[in-house]
């Protein structure tokens, strides 16, 4: 091999294999899949429900449908959706009892990402109140 080939060869492998790489968008299901999903969550299938959730939020961009999904799967004690619950709730109000109580159940269920998030969230309260104090 040439030596003036060799360096756009190694370029355009080294691109296909960070391309390779990357993560892989969630597959859109079909209308089928879809209905197959719903009946295992409506027979109290936690985890049919988290994907129905998942498959609304990340591939359809439907906000909510993916919050109805979240909450029937996480009223289905789903550990993910209890916790992705907690973090949605909570940041849109910060004192939400909704979210508080599943952060809660997480943290003493010792799921370290809802440690870490309440330390986060014990974090900022001090200067939450600070502000609305005046001082």
């Amino acid at each position: 091999m040439k030596p003036s080939l060799l360096a756009p060869l190694l370029c355009l492998l080294f691109a296909a294999n960070f391309l390779c790489a990357q993560p892989k968008a969630p597959k859109a299901l079909h209308p089928k899949e879809i209905a197959e999903l719903i009946r295992q969550a409506g027979r109290n299938d936690r985890d049919a429900a988290f994907k129905l959730s998942v498959f609304y939020g990340a591939t359809m961009g439907d906000d909510r449908s993916h919050e109805a999904w979240l909450r029937i799967a996480a009223g289905m004690e789903h550990p993910i959706a209890e916790f992705n619950l907690a973090f949605m709730l909570l940041s849109r109000i910060p004192s939400d009892t909704e979210g508080l109580r599943l952060l809660e159940k997480r943290v003493k269920a010792g799921d370290k990402d809802a440690i870490e998030y309440r330390e986060s969230l014990a974090k900022r309260r001090p200067k939450e109140n600070e502000t609305s104090l005046g001082r």
